[in-house]
């Protein structure tokens, strides 16, 4: 059962809100010195120091455009790298492992956050991602530890049905 609970480690990780971004960084800003007046701090040759923020010289003028795209790429990296986390519990579920009942929150709350970066980064519709909700999130008591798991793994499999019948778009 530890063995299960540390695998779900990385999941859980990830599941963080990663604080104001919710897990995401701002290209090319180092927060950390955002409440400096950077007046002790030396500029390196590829960065400068504005108004308590450090910015990189090659990429403080970006377009609206680019900074979408570059953020949608990381939502789609996150993306793929929990469903891997998710698809590998289940594997140990299928192969016997216990679940926690512990475990529970966690993964359905991992499944509310996997609801939302598929809202992000796919532009789905208000009625769409209200009624994915619903059915996806159901009342934690519902299913069993293991079936929670087997349940985030299913609604994976559903996304991607979902992303194959949509036309391609260039």
């Amino acid at each position: 059962m530890a063995f299960l609970a540390a695998a779900a480690t990385p999941a859980a990780a990830q599941s963080g809100d990663g604080g104001p971004q919710g897990g995401f960084t701002t290209p090319n800003v180092d927060h950390s010195l955002q409440n400096s007046a950077c007046g002790s701090m030396e500029s390196s040759a590829n960065s400068i120091c504005k108004n308590g923020m450090v910015f990189n010289k090659q990429g403080d003028v970006a377009r609206k455009d680019e900074v979408r795209a570059r953020a949608m790429a990381e939502v789609h990296t996150v993306s793929l790298q929990r469903e891997e986390a998710a698809r590998k519990l289940a594997d140990r579920v299928r192969a016997g492992a216990e679940v926690p009942p512990a475990l529970v929150e966690q993964v359905r709350a991992g499944l509310g956050r996997d609801l939302e970066l598929w809202r992000a980064e796919y532009g789905v519709n208000d009625k769409e991602w209200t009624a994915a909700s619903a059915r996806w999130m159901r009342d934690a008591a519902s299913l069993t530890p293991a079936e929670w798991v087997l349940w985030r793994e299913a609604w994976f499999d559903e996304r991607n049905k979902w992303l194959a019948a949509r036309p391609r778009q260039n």
